[in-house]
């Protein structure tokens, strides 16, 4: 029988003492009686046994003393203690600043936000945290009781998935709230909190609240709400939050949480018209401007010649430098209209005009990144694919004007 040495900690004391053996040793745990110390009822001891660095504990009460024979190394139980603290400060965060009868702070629910990414961080470690194989050395010796070993990784995946859903609904929570308004950097801020804790559920109601949520503002000393454009540039979701929130969901494997992102952020009105701020702008005024700054140049042109009438070569020189400024522009409006080589398997309907096409290009990548991830990863087993999943996302492709997997870009149908 294996005869384990025991670390007692002896109110707040650690005493480490090799020699203590036991003649009877349970898997869980060790009976008062064996431990030799008088006035055995009134200690409160805690016997560390060290089998294991990633089994949980448990309690027992023996004969009026408490006894807690430890599967769970120091570091981590206190990594848990420490998640546990964090997690109540949190709550009382939160509370303190919902029951404010004025308008939060930016200030304050920037903090508030990032102790969540924090958090959602060690959560997120914990989870992609391997679990260590019963070949190991110290594994080998909880061969005494398998099935309560199996029965403490439940509980600890359990519980660290309580944490995570209690984190998820924390955020979600405050950003919700009526008086909290949310302004872009906070809506960056509740996606990494999503991201790094895998649950997107929320964030296409969040988007929504984002372009359509009443914004707060205090008059005498009165929280009051007036409705905003969810049409206007400003409700626009940025396009590296939007990504941020699809890959999440990808990663999630949740189709119906992706196609919901797709449309919230990149088919609304407000996004294309911030887009054409963004992207066209610029460009359509250089071209507005070409004309007069066209025959500026042209102007100066024929003063500097002797050859023909002064008039006569400045509409020359205008009429050629407007043309090569209208023939470019064409040809580069063309070239990016039609640009097909960062299609991978979604790809426009034929009749699809030019405009339609760079305006409505992220919606279309984004259900491209959708179809690529939900389909088979071997080019030469596209059009394979088969189930309800595959067949909403062709659905939904074909009702926008998209056409998924075309024949004739097919690998080998060319």
């Amino acid at each position: 029988m294996f005869k384990p040495s025991l670390t007692i900690r002896l109110h707040g004391h650690r005493l480490c003492d090799p020699t203590i053996k036991f003649q009877h040793v349970s898997p869980l745990f060790f009976t008062i009686d064996q431990v030799p110390f008088k006035r055995q009822k009134n200690l409160s001891l805690r016997l560390i046994h060290y089998i294991s660095p990633t089994r949980r504990c448990e309690w027992k009460n023996y004969k009026g003393a408490f006894v807690q024979g430890f599967r769970l190394s120091s570091n981590v139980s206190q990594r848990e203690a420490k998640l546990q603290t964090v997690m109540q400060e949190l709550e009382h965060d939160r509370k303190l600043l919902l029951s404010q009868q004025t308008l939060p702070s930016n200030n304050s629910l920037e903090n508030f936000f990032e102790k969540c990414i924090d958090q959602s961080r060690l959560l997120a470690s914990d989870l992609s945290r391997p679990v260590q194989s019963k070949a190991e050395a110290t594994s080998a010796l909880l061969a005494l009781d398998n099935s309560n070993l199996k029965l403490s990784d439940s509980n600890a995946t359990k519980n660290l998935q309580l944490n995570i859903n209690s984190l998820s609904e924390l955020a979600y929570s405050v950003i919700k709230d009526p008086k909290v308004f949310i302004s872009p950097v906070l809506l960056d801020m509740y996606v990494s909190i999503q991201a790094n804790l895998g649950s997107p559920e929320t964030l296409p109601e969040v988007f929504k609240l984002y372009a359509q949520k009443p914004i707060p503002r205090v008059e005498n000393s009165i929280v009051q709400y007036s409705q905003q454009n969810a049409k206007s540039l400003k409700n626009a979701i940025p396009s590296e939050i939007a990504q941020k929130a699809l890959e999440t969901a990808i990663k999630a494997r949740m189709l119906v949480v992706a196609l919901d992102l797709i449309e919230i952020s990149f088919t609304t009105r407000a996004f294309r018209a911030s887009k054409i701020m963004r992207k066209a702008m610029l460009p359509a005024t250089g071209l507005a401007l070409s004309p007069l700054v066209s025959y500026s140049l042209a102007l100066q042109l024929a003063n500097w010649q002797t050859t023909m009438d002064t008039a006569f070569a400045t509409r020359v020189a205008f009429l050629g430098i407007t043309g090569y400024i209208g023939l470019t522009s064409i040809i580069g409006l063309l070239t990016i209209s039609t640009a097909n080589d960062q299609m991978d398997r979604v790809t426009w309907a034929p009749g699809m005009p030019l405009w339609q096409r760079w305006m409505r290009e992220e919606e279309r990548a984004a259900i491209d990144r959708v179809a690529g991830a939900w389909g088979f990863r071997e080019s030469w087993r596209r059009g394979e694919e088969e189930g309800d999943d595959w067949e909403l996302i062709k659905e939904w492709a074909n009702r926008r004007d998209m056409i998924l997997d075309k024949v004739e870009l097919m690998e080998g149908m060319d």
